[in-house]
């Protein structure tokens, strides 16, 4: 039986346990290196995540950007790992689960995020670790079984969404950033929305909302879960 094919898949993560021996050095070294620029646990830090994760061809689904100025489709298509996609929406699905007002993206929203990141963790990079309430988001998240950096992508969805409703933008815009670039970014999720109706994207769309859907969720019992989420200033402080 022939290897399975493998690809350099971008914006991939390494669950704990799982990152290669290489990897490791390599993150420690940096840290040895510049102390100062590279603190904390690698594993949950956006700088320790490998540029291109090597995927499997069993582990990947494929998805086409939209050229919008063409107002046409993109000739290549990208990968996407299915692990570290997983793993990130699960987490954002189970904090829904626990608090029914965290915030409630589509999962065309999410896809056409995806596509225009071309990367498996739909830009993630960090969140703001000194805030208490994103810090109950990811103890929540950590007291079900999810790593710090699935737990993380949670924080940073319901930070910039809180961001964009104070300051009334789109999400789409906050979660770039801020500025020219941001809102031209924005414009062009907008603009492409077509694209998530295209048959090469309909795989990834119903990954996608699958793993959202209220009805896949961890194995968990949420019944006798001690929520911190739900209980205001006692545990925000």
């Amino acid at each position: 039986m022939a290897d399975e094919r493998v690809y350099q898949i971008k914006g991939g993560y390494y669950p704990p346990g799982s990152a290669p021996k290489e990897h490791i050095a390599q993150m420690e070294a940096m840290q040895k290196l510049y102390p100062n620029q590279y603190q904390g646990n690698w594993q949950s830090s956006w700088w320790g995540q490998p540029f291109t994760k090597e995927v499997p061809e069993s582990q990947v689904i494929f998805g086409r950007r939209p050229d919008v100025a063409k107002r046409s489709m993109e000739t290549m298509k990208m990968g996407f790992d299915t692990e570290t996609m997983g793993n990130l929406l699960d987490a954002y699905r189970n904090a829904q689960t626990i608090d029914p007002t965290f915030p409630k993206l589509s999962y065309d929203q999410l896809l056409r995020i995806a596509l225009e990141e071309g990367r498996s963790n739909f830009g993630y990079n960090e969140w703001d670790v000194n805030n208490k309430k994103l810090q109950g988001v990811v103890a929540s998240l950590k007291q079900l079984g999810h790593d710090d950096y699935s737990a993380g992508f949670a924080a940073a969805l319901k930070e910039k969404y809180d961001t964009a409703k104070r300051l009334g933008r789109s999400f789409e815009e906050v979660w770039n950033g801020a500025g020219p670039k941001a809102r031209n970014y924005a414009s062009r999720i907008q603009k492409g929305m077509y694209s998530v109706e295209h048959p090469d994207n309909q795989q990834l769309r119903e990954f996608i909302k699958y793993r959202i859907s209220p009805e896949k969720r961890s194995e968990v019992d949420f019944s006798t879960f001690d929520n911190p989420l739900m209980t205001g200033e006692d545990f925000y402080g």
